[in-house]
């Protein structure tokens, strides 16, 4: 009787499992690229797996570890993937059960997976999300190493010693071939480095001459004087659909001109000064606010709107702030303590909540309450 366990698969079942891996890590990888894009680029995305504060892609798409060397992270991720497949279609020997390079495309899988792992602790302790689909990718790259390495195991494949003869017979009979697809690929990554459009850095458009001031009730506007639609936004410095949205309606306020009329509520969701907020939370974006609240009184809103939406979740200091806005930094300092200060923004909080907001950004268009974004249909109303 045939002792079953000593009956191994043949070579080409382990070349497709490996083969299907790659073309799954393109696929994830082209989501992902696809996510990050709309996450920076359309105000309505939300991607599949936005799930809970914890298991959140479009989080982790937001987080400044997303871009490695000014091109997405996913992006590389494709290159990868491209560039593996390459390899490992150049590389196989069928006929003989024979891959060329073999601790080459070793050393790959190994980095891969080391990436991987490295991802992992970024989320796990700086980013504290998780991506589904990158979790995907990270699973993929650990099989693509256990394959290689089974591979490795039942076709007595070496890791540390190289086969020079049958390399460089592949060498020399592919040369041409390789040149011209290591050019293209040193070539593609100059460009992607170089030529990658940061769609990710958001920027206000020049708004010359256009008005601002204070409500009745003291809060700060831009916008029209006389407009078509008045909306009020409670928002948060430190939500990232806030700053997005933040610039959407400056720029989209630039130009459209006595159209809208922009009123700023904060509305921190910050553990430390919501009480809506019962686990930490957003830390120190309730500071970030009672730093708004000075500068309006001191009419530069804003100035120090835009600041602090351009910093966001980034470390920052007084200094910067006063560098900003021109506030004296001492000046920003004591406003932090100061009780009129914080009343007015217990009283932003304090509305929102009568308002039933539970999520930032929140905006008030006659009388109805809109969270994360802002119906198309307002806009449409707004271009007829």
């Amino acid at each position: 009787m045939k002792d079953i366990n000593k009956k191994k698969l043949p070579f080409n079942f382990y070349i497709g499992i490996i083969f299907i891996l790659l073309l799954a890590g393109l696929f994830v990888s082209l989501y992902l690229s696809f996510s990050h894009y709309k996450v920076y680029t359309d105000i309505g995305y939300k991607s599949f797996c936005a799930i809970s504060k914890s298991i959140n892609c479009d989080t982790v798409s937001q987080s400044q570890y997303a871009v490695f060397l000014g091109v997405p992270v996913a992006v590389w991720g494709l290159i990868g993937y491209f560039f593996y497949l390459y390899l490992f279609i150049s590389f196989i020997d069928l006929k003989n059960n024979q891959i060329f390079f073999f601790p080459l495309l070793f050393l790959i899988s190994s980095a891969f997976a080391l990436i991987s792992l490295v991802l992992g602790y970024i989320s796990s302790f700086y980013i504290s999300a998780y991506c589904l689909m990158c979790i995907a990718a990270w699973a993929i790259n650990f099989f693509l190493l256990f394959y290689i390495f089974l591979i490795k195991q039942r076709f007595n494949l070496k890791i540390f010693s190289w086969d020079f003869k049958k390399d460089l017979r592949f060498l020399i009979l592919y040369k041409k071939i390789n040149l011209i697809f290591l050019f293209v690929f040193v070539f593609l990554f100059v460009a992607l480095t170089v030529f990658f459009p940061h769609y990710w850095k958001y920027d206000i458009q020049a708004q010359a001459d256009v008005p601002t001031g204070i409500t009745k009730n003291g809060h700060p506007w831009i916008g029209a004087d006389d407009p078509e639609i008045e909306i009020t936004e409670f928002s948060d410095y430190l939500c990232f659909q806030c700053k997005k949205m933040h610039y959407y309606l400056r720029n989209y306020i630039s130009q459209n001109p006595g159209k809208i009329k922009l009123i700023h509520r904060n509305y921190p969701m910050d553990h430390n000064y919501n009480p809506l907020v019962k686990s930490p939370y957003h830390s120190g974006s309730g500071k970030m606010a009672l730093l708004a609240i000075y500068a309006g009184s001191q009419n530069k809103f804003i100035e120090m709107n835009d600041f602090l939406f351009s910093i966001g979740n980034k470390d920052f200091n007084l200094e910067m702030a006063e560098k900003a806005t021109g506030i004296k930094s001492a000046e920003l300092y004591n406003a932090l303590r100061n009780k009129k200060v914080l009343l007015n923004l217990k009283k932003d909080i304090y509305d929102g909540l009568k308002l039933r907001i539970e999520a930032t950004p929140a905006y008030v268009i006659e009388g109805e309450v809109y969270t994360g974004n802002i119906p198309e249909s307002v806009f449409k109303k707004l271009n007829n």
